[in-house]
C-alpha cells in the first residue's frame, strides 16, 4: 500500500491514475444504457414492423452512442449482445401493422414510460378503422411522449399522426427496389470505386450501410 501511495504521489503516477479514472467513467457512460433496463424512465421505445427491426443493430448502436436507453417493444431487446454482429434480416417476430399500433404503443408507454416513442409500419392491417383515426389513436396512446414516425419506403403516402416528427429513410436509401446510393462522408469503409454504396441486398434486406443511414436519420430526430 505504501509503495502504491508513493507511486500515485509522483506526477507520473497521478497522470496514470487520472487516465484510469477517466477510462472507467467513459466505459460506464458507454455501457450504462445496455447494462440497465430501468422499469421506468426509458428514453426511447421502438414499436415497428420488420423494416425497422431489420436495422436493429445499427439503430441500437447509434442510440446508445448518443447516451439514450431504449427498448424494442416487439423483441424486448435493450441492446446487442455482441456489437460486432451485423444483421441484414429482421428477427423472427410477428409482423405488426398500423392497426396494432395504438395498443402496442399504449402498452409500451405503460410499461417503460419512455420520453420518446418511435413507430414504423408499412401495412394498414385489417381492423376496419379509418387510417386517419388509427393515427389519431397512436398519437393519443403516446401521450406526452415525443412521437417519431419512421416512414416505410413502401408506404410513403400513408397518413401520419399529428404533431409527430417524421423521418423518411427514402432520402438516404431510395425507394423500394433501389439497391445502391451515392457515397456519403460516413461511407468511407464501404464506398465502392464507382462512388456507390450498397444499401439493400438482392432480397431487399438492409445492408449494414443501409442500416447506418436509417440509424443516423433517427438519432438526428431524437435530439
Amino acid at each position: 500500500m505504501r509503495s502504491l501511495a508513493a507511486a500515485v504521489a509522483t506526477p507520473r503516477g497521478r497522470g496514470v491514475a487520472a487516465i484510469a479514472v477517466l477510462s472507467a467513467a467513459v466505459a460506464v457512460w458507454w455501457w450504462y444504457p445496455t447494462l440497465t433496463n430501468e422499469a421506468a424512465g426509458t428514453d426511447v421505445a421502438i414499436v415497428g414492423d420488420s423494416f425497422l427491426q431489420g436495422a436493429e443493430r445499427e439503430v441500437t448502436y447509434r442510440i446508445h452512442e448518443d447516451g439514450f436507453s431504449l427498448v424494442w417493444a416487439t423483441t424486448g431487446s435493450t441492446g446487442i449482445t455482441d456489437p460486432s454482429e451485423t444483421t441484414t434480416t429482421a428477427p423472427d417476430v410477428p409482423e405488426l401493422t398500423w392497426c396494432d399500433a395504438p395498443r402496442a404503443v399504449e402498452a409500451e408507454v405503460e410499461r417503460v414510460h419512455p420520453a420518446i416513442v418511435i413507430v414504423s409500419f408499412a401495412a394498414e392491417g385489417s381492423c376496419g378503422t379509418d387510417p386517419v383515426a388509427v393515427r389519431e389513436a397512436v398519437r393519443a396512446a403516446a401521450g406526452s411522449s415525443k412521437l417519431i414516425v419512421v416512414t416505410n419506403p413502401a408506404a410513403e403516402d400513408a397518413p401520419l399522426p399529428a404533431k409527430a416528427v417524421v423521418v423518411r429513410p427514402s432520402r438516404l436509401i431510395g425507394p423500394v427496389g433501389n439497391m445502391t446510393e451515392g457515397c456519403l462522408w460516413f461511407d468511407s469503409d464501404t464506398c465502392q470505386p464507382n462512388g456507390r454504396v450498397d444499401v439493400r441486398t438482392a432480397d431487399g434486406a438492409l445492408t449494414p450501410s443501409g442500416q447506418t443511414r436509417i440509424a443516423r436519420l433517427i438519432v438526428t430526430a431524437l435530439r
